[in-house]
């Protein structure tokens, strides 16, 4: 029998902490027996308790008391606090920034093959350094048992980034997606430095609901979200792309499509640089006509 899930019905109105990753403070929540959703100091984590020691899915920011604070936490609620693997989802230092911490601790850190050569380009303000490279890789899928329990991780193609993963423990029908899926009101797509894409964040959500899971943990937000949670953001998703095949196909250019992908309505939140920036807004333009031009008359 599948453990009981701390998780909300559909259309429950979800509210999330305002404030920067790193403003927010950690905090622990059991989402199952032995497993733990850890939001704050950046993007969620998920952590997963085993005879032979911890799982960890995103890594937090790169600041070590950050890492200290999950240590912390994680030993609040009577947790081994010795992490033996661990997964990056994706490259952007809220999730990746302390991988380093974990590979000090002695822990596997494994992620896409893509995110070695992602990793090895990028520095931002909240990582001056390159985050840590992961020390394992792999192209399609990965899986390996931990202390009885079965870890698989799943790679089908670009979405947020070009490197994005879903960790999935089958037996708790629990997965982690990292920020293929936000539950915090925001979206966002990085096709400079991820290169990412959005119909690829569209055909990922197809791609995880084909797993059977009963919770997913988004990558920002307080709360897990259930498997129809996540029918209804792809379907939101989908009318998201589609306002954007429309303006493009009516001749909007770059500039104009921020506007005519009024969102306000969908639950997202288009806000940041991925939504502003004419480096991020040419390659989504160009995505969106070469989109709008493959389909039928």
């Amino acid at each position: 029998m599948a453990p009981a899930i701390a998780g909300q019905e559909k259309d429950v109105p979800r509210s999330y902490t305002p404030g920067t990753p790193a403003e927010i403070p950690v905090r622990v929540k059991e989402i199952a027996p032995g497993f733990f959703m850890i939001t704050g100091r950046g993007g969620n984590s998920v952590v997963a308790a085993t005879p032979a020691g911890l799982v960890q899915i995103d890594a937090k920011l790169m600041y070590r008391s950050a890492h200290n604070e999950v240590r912390a936490a994680l030993a609040g609620k009577a947790v081994s606090t010795a992490t033996v693997l661990a997964f990056l989802t994706h490259h952007h230092a809220d999730h990746s920034g302390g991988g380093e911490y974990l590979l000090e601790d002695g822990a596997r850190l494994v992620g896409h093959e893509l995110l070695v050569p992602i990793i090895a380009e990028y520095v931002t303000l909240i990582a001056p350094r390159n985050p840590a490279s992961p020390t394992e890789t792999f192209s399609r899928y990965f899986a390996e048992e931990v202390g009885g329990l079965r870890v698989e991780a799943f790679h089908w193609g670009p979405g947020h980034t070009a490197a994005d993963i879903a960790v999935y423990f089958p037996e708790a029908r629990i997965v982690a997606a990292g920020d293929m899926v936000y539950g915090s009101g925001e979206l966002a797509v990085d096709y400079v430095d991820g290169h990412g894409s959005l119909a690829g964040m569209l055909a990922r959500l197809d791609d995880l609901l084909t797993l059977d899971f009963l919770v997913l943990v988004p990558g920002h937000g307080d709360n897990v979200l259930t498997r129809d949670e996540v029918v209804l953001y792809r379907d939101r998703l989908s009318r998201l792309v589609n306002r954007g095949l429309t303006a493009v196909a009516a001749g909007a250019g770059a500039a104009e499509l921020r506007a005519a992908m009024r969102s306000d309505d969908l639950g997202f939140r288009l806000v940041g640089h991925f939504w502003t920036d004419a480096r991020h807004l040419a390659p989504l333009h160009a995505e969106l006509t070469a989109m709008a031009a493959a389909q039928p008359d």
